[in-house]
């Protein structure tokens, strides 16, 4: 079944956040975990976000795939912060899109972190 963002003509099944770990170089430990965004298509070969994002047509379906990516990004880093509240969550985004939202629409910046608890500061 492919994703309700996306056409047969990139036919992806689902999307995955995969958390790079950021290490601190000076006191060697773990500092936070950057987001990254994965398409995986019917034969669970991953998909690059270069190329989910060309998928998108309109500003709006770009704005629904970046909204979408930092709602898995946050959800993923949840349980880590819960463990440890001193990591970091780095979250790449289209720059293009960056605006204001209203808390009910959980975006990164008015709500979502809000929505799971997690400070902006993190």
């Amino acid at each position: 079944m492919i994703h309700p963002l996306f056409s047969e003509k990139c036919p992806v099944q689902a999307l995955e956040i995969h958390l790079q770990p950021i290490l601190s170089p000076a006191g060697n430990r773990l500092f936070g975990y950057e987001s990254l965004l994965r398409g995986v298509d019917s034969h669970g070969k991953y998909i690059a976000p270069l190329t989910l994002f060309s998928a998108m047509k309109t500003p709006e379906q770009r704005l629904a795939l970046d909204r979408e990516a930092r709602v898995l990004a946050v959800k993923a880093f949840e349980p880590y912060w819960n463990e440890n509240p001193k990591l970091v969550l780095f979250v790449n985004f289209e720059s293009s899109l960056v605006e204001v939202f209203s808390p009910e629409q959980h975006s990164l910046f008015d709500g979502l972190l809000g929505h799971y608890g997690i400070p902006f500061s993190n």
